[in-house]
């Protein structure tokens, strides 16, 4: 729910740090956001076994996440940005551009030898809206002016 509550509503803290209480409005903007990850898993989730796995992902990534994905990442990785998209599931988190790169790609080797082939729960598509939603362009380059609803 807090992963979902992340990338649903507008502002989760203030500038300070101090989290910002649920108000009524954000109550439905995080339904909204369990409606998206359970779109999700009903779109793609072919097995229905509650897991996404890798052909699924491939699946999911090809149809909705390729062009949030590859915004992310710079200009000269953008060709690699599958292998991104499996490291998010996988890890969770985006890679740090400069130090970690390298393992993508070698990340990104034992994937396409068809071994240890990552899945994704409904936490890890959470958490993969949540970090396109805070790690996108127009989130840094236009962040909502969150103090002003203190």
């Amino acid at each position: 729910l807090k992963e979902t509550a992340a990338f649903s509503r507008t502002c989760t803290h203030y500038s300070d740090g101090t989290e910002m209480p649920m108000g009524a409005n954000d109550m439905l903007a995080v339904f909204g956001g369990m409606i998206a990850v359970e779109q999700t898993f009903s779109r793609f989730d072919l097995n229905g076994n509650n897991h996404l796995e890798y052909k699924e992902l491939k699946i999911a990534y090809n149809e909705v996440y390729k062009d949030a994905v590859t915004a992310l990442v710079p200009d000269q990785f953008k060709s690699k940005s599958d292998r991104i998209f499996m490291y998010l599931v996988k890890h969770r988190e985006l890679p740090l551009y400069k130090s970690l790169f390298k393992k993508i790609f070698k990340a990104g080797i034992p994937i396409l030898l068809n071994t240890n082939k990552p899945t994704a729960d409904r936490l890890t598509i959470a958490t993969i809206l949540k970090t396109i939603s805070e790690m996108s362009p127009m989130a840094k380059n236009f962040p909502p002016d969150c103090d002003s609803y203190r």
